[in-house]
């Protein structure tokens, strides 16, 4: 007992085995940890094709709901095997990861930018509209073919991709992730077939392209 004014106070200390405690923390965190590797391109760092899908849904269900804009551009980037010829692999690599950092800088932190796959990227871009979306487009495009990496990773070496952009009519109902995509890659066809380094929009309301 200790000893207080007005009588005494009984005190007990309880000493508890905290390693149950540890041992679900650690649980957890490497469940995290194995979830975050699930989600993430090895070599640029981005998310990849997983998530993508998974954000995809989730994006078209809210602005579905809310009838909010949304924007999604797919990039491609031009004569990618020759530069793998004519550099080497590890440069064509770097040039994946050089461009993954360069795009990321251009972008806000509620757009996603995703790995495809091999040369390919996905951009999402939630509460965009038209006008926003081709400014960004536009600013993404010239980062990647003014940027002066390129010269620190091979001489001679110049980078430039093809762009489709779609922006989703909500006025013409609800869309699937399959019609989205379709939407994109007619898009970024008629870019690389235009003669790549360019960027053309699908208009999905009248069923036309436009270059942007």
């Amino acid at each position: 007992p200790i000893q207080v004014e007005g009588g005494e106070w009984n005190a007990a200390l309880v000493i508890r085995d905290t390693k149950p405690y540890q041992k679900a923390l650690r649980d957890y965190e490497k469940k995290r940890d194995m979830e975050t590797l699930a989600l993430t391109d090895s070599l640029t760092g981005l998310y990849n094709r997983r998530y993508f899908d998974r954000r995809l849904g989730e994006e078209l269900k809210r602005a579905e709901r809310y009838g909010s804009p949304l924007a999604l551009i797919m990039i491609d980037f031009d004569h990618f095997k020759e530069v793998n010829d004519l550099f080497g692999h590890l440069v064509g690599d770097e040039v994946l990861v050089t461009a993954s950092r360069i795009l990321s800088r251009g972008l806000r932190d509620v757009d996603a930018l995703v790995r495809w796959g091999g040369e390919e990227f996905m951009i999402i871009m939630p509460e965009t509209g038209v006008e926003t979306s081709l400014k960004a487009a536009v600013r993404l495009h010239a980062l990647i073919g003014e940027a002066q990496e390129w010269r620190s990773l091979a001489p001679g070496l110049a980078v430039t991709v093809s762009m489709g952009l779609v922006n989703i009519p909500w006025a013409e109902g609800p869309l699937s992730a399959n019609q989205v995509l379709s939407m994109l890659d007619q898009a970024l066809y008629k870019a690389k077939n235009n003669g790549r380094n360019q960027i053309i929009r699908y208009i999905a309301e009248r069923d036309a392209f436009e270059r942007v």
